[in-house]
């Protein structure tokens, strides 16, 4: 299913957005909980869905076994510390080059599994002509090939998928609770849960077909992942941002960023400028502006 792409001008009015009342009941996976806090904080009342951080989703749910399991990444380590010695007997590497090999050992173990999550495949490398630590690099890489403990955990079904974003919802409930558990600001903390339990109930209707990918300006590895799973599965993705036209200089990273995948550009029509005022009516627009 193609992508979608909208952009809003005022990131205080996107309820007054021409596509809000299209994406307000699909689940929203943002950039940070900066953005998640800051979307509440100036919404309330038009939230009626989940919103959470995508990595919260990412590496806390879908890659948890490769992302968040220290034990894992142990285990891998002392996978490298066996290949690192039999590399050392078969090229008879001395003991100082052995010793720096091992002082790197962690970023080493870095750099295996940000290919192994970027998908390089191994063989198509050519390490003729790089240097020892290259080649020792490519020699691990494809010797992890098969290896189970290297391997990214399988992708969640569309059912699956379903019982994580519900499963995440709930998690914002308790966590929420939890940063009050001292009772203070019990009025506020009871707006907020009442807000909460308005995504839980939204959230379980869910039909798994649409998500919101809001804010994102950079893709780690395992976020393209997922974003790609989704899109097999027939999801319909839409990414949101923030986006002023008339400063399209200043937002061009963006322009980049999302030209990748391959998708026509919504720019909300119902509110075509950012025009702070009361409260937003800040000196640092002044500024921003000027510049």
């Amino acid at each position: 299913m193609p992508y979608k792409i909208y952009t809003y001008t005022d990131p205080y009015r996107i309820a007054e957005t021409d596509f809000w009342e299209e994406i307000k009941s699909y689940p929203h996976f943002c950039a940070a909980r900066t953005l998640v806090n800051g979307l509440i904080s100036v919404m309330r009342d038009e939230i009626v869905s989940l919103m959470c951080p995508l990595d919260d989703i990412v590496n806390e749910k879908v890659f948890s076994a490769w992302s968040k399991d220290i034990g894992v990444r142990i285990q891998q380590y002392s996978v490298l510390t066996d290949l690192y010695k039999k590399w050392s007997v078969a090229n008879k590497l001395g003991d100082n080059y052995y010793s720096a090999l091992n002082h790197n050992k962690s970023a080493m173990l870095d750099s295996l599994r940000l290919f192994i999550e970027l998908g390089v495949d191994p063989e198509v490398l050519d390490a003729k002509k790089l240097n020892m630590e290259h080649r020792m690099f490519v020699y691990m890489l494809k010797l992890l090939k098969n290896v189970e403990l290297f391997k990214i955990p399988a992708m969640p079904s569309i059912s699956e998928l379903k019982q994580i974003v519900n499963k995440q919802a709930e998690d914002e409930r308790a966590e929420k609770e939890r940063l009050h558990d001292d009772g203070t600001n019990s009025e506020f903390l009871q707006k907020d849960l009442e807000l909460i339990d308005r995504m839980i109930r939204t959230t379980k209707n869910w039909d798994g077909m649409h998500v919101v990918i809001h804010g994102i300006h950079q893709f780690t590895p395992l976020q393209l992942r997922f974003i790609e799973h989704l899109n097999q599965l027939g999801v319909e993705i839409i990414f949101l941002y923030n986006y002023v036209p008339e400063y399209k200089e200043i937002y061009s990273s963006w322009t980049y960023i999302y030209q990748q995948f391959d998708a026509p550009i919504h720019h909300d029509q119902n509110i075509k400028a950012y025009v702070p005022v009361g409260q937003f009516q800040k000196i640092g627009n002044a500024i921003a502006t000027n510049i």
